[in-house]
């Protein structure tokens, strides 16, 4: 299907900046921002050493998540894959990990990183949840990763008269259609927003994660064959930076063809209302929850929002597993409750 570019080779980028004004411009009008020394050295040593630790030691358990080989099939039908697909046996290349608050400190302390917030609260508001905390290690010879968005399973405004898009039917990767060039069609606001905790450099040859700028305002996901009909950006940026971009703007991580590997953490935030992508309630070693600061327990869906997230009754602020977690009851026998009441 033809859809016309949202962005072109020459047209305004955005350029790594100290200024948060400056970037949360830069995040409205062209989707991403690039903010340079978030992380101090102390930081940055921390957290490659605690990523690097944990991703060799999934590799040497067989645990190991690996993707991005050239015969793997990283698509929306990933999700019916067999479980031993993504290993390096089967071709993968790139390394994830996932549920980082359970792998370390460093990692939780980005969780409720006050740097950014004013970032992410520009898009989501000052209630959001983590949806995801992740790592991505892009290894050389790992391919570039489809086009996409990760706010894919909101259904798309529609005229009255159109058949609607079921939300549970939705699938990863479906294309609603080209755009019509209608600048007054409404469009999905904003419910997610991406962070990337560059650990070393980011360039173009090392696998980047590739944007297309503006894309976040066509209201559109990427239609199939994207990679190679529409111009991307590699998102180049030094090692400490952060880069935030919008859950609607198209991206995909770029083909590493260095000699070494390119080292992330991201960090993905949602509205209160929808579903994080990982299962924070249930994923969560349970040996955290006691000495958590509450505002990680807040980003990991521990307060209540507007009566959704609840336990017991609508109006407790914060959730509580032991307090408020009631079971079956039943009145005490007539005599017992005769004596309580003498």
């Amino acid at each position: 299907m033809e859809i016309s570019a949202p962005w072109q080779p020459g047209d305004p980028t955005a350029s790594p900046t100290r200024d948060v004004d400056q970037a949360q411009g830069d995040l409205r009008t062209l989707g991403y921002c690039i903010l340079e020394d978030i992380l101090d050295a102390r930081e940055l040593h921390a957290l490659r050493a605690r990523l690097v630790e944990q991703a060799e030691a999934e590799i040497e358990a067989g645990i190991a998540f690996e993707d991005s080989g050239p015969g793997q099939d990283w698509s929306n039908r990933h999700r019916h894959a067999r479980e031993n697909t993504f290993t390096a046996a089967n071709g993968g290349i790139n390394q994830r990990l996932w549920m980082l608050v359970n792998k370390g400190a460093v990692f939780r302390d980005l969780v409720t990183d006050g740097r950014l917030s004013p970032l992410v609260e520009a898009l989501l508001g000052p209630e959001y949840l983590l949806s995801s905390l992740t790592a991505n290690i892009a290894k050389p010879g790992g391919l570039t990763m489809g086009l996409h968005t990760d706010q894919w399973w909101l259904p798309r405004p529609l005229p009255r008269h159109d058949e609607p898009h079921v939300p549970g039917a939705i699938e990863r990767g479906e294309f609603y259609g080209p755009d019509d060039g209608d600048l007054a069609r409404p469009i999905n606001p904003p419910c997610a927003v991406n962070v990337v905790y560059c650990l070393n450099d980011f360039t173009a040859a090392n696998g980047a994660t590739r944007l297309v700028p503006k894309s976040h305002l066509t209201g559109l996901q990427p239609p199939p064959g994207t990679p190679h009909s529409v111009p991307t950006l590699p998102a180049e940026a030094g090692a400490g930076s952060a880069i935030v971009w919008d859950g609607r703007l198209w991206h995909g991580t770029g083909a590493n063809e260095s000699s070494g590997p390119r080292l992330a953490v991201l960090a993905t935030f949602c509205g209160p209302q929808f579903r994080p992508q990982e299962n924070y309630t249930l994923g969560l070693d349970p040996e955290l929850v006691d000495d958590a600061p509450r505002a990680l327990l807040d980003r990991l869906g521990f307060r209540i929002w507007n009566a959704y997230g609840r336990v017991g009754h609508p109006y407790v602020r914060d959730a509580d597993r032991e307090t408020q977690r009631i079971g079956e009851l039943a009145p005490a026998p007539e005599p017992v409750r005769q004596v309580a009441a003498r």
